[in-house]
């Protein structure tokens, strides 16, 4: 069977912030949040970081998402 995923973005907003995001991401991944990836975002959005992340959908929610 195909493995289904949910996805999720979260982003910081500076220095003091991207702590805040750091703490987040290990939250999540304790949560089951896979971190896929990091991108400082350009103008103009003044460099903030961006996280995307990923985790398996429950058993029930793949049936649904087959159907």
């Amino acid at each position: 069977y195909m493995n289904c995923f949910e996805y999720m973005y979260a982003s910081s907003g500076g220095a003091e912030s991207e702590l805040i995001l750091q703490r987040n991401l290990n939250q999540w991944g304790m949560n089951g949040w896979e971190l896929v990836s990091v991108v400082r975002a350009g103008e103009p959005h003044n460099g903030r970081l961006v996280a995307f992340l990923k985790r398996p959908l429950p058993p029930a929610t793949k049936t649904l998402v087959d159907s």
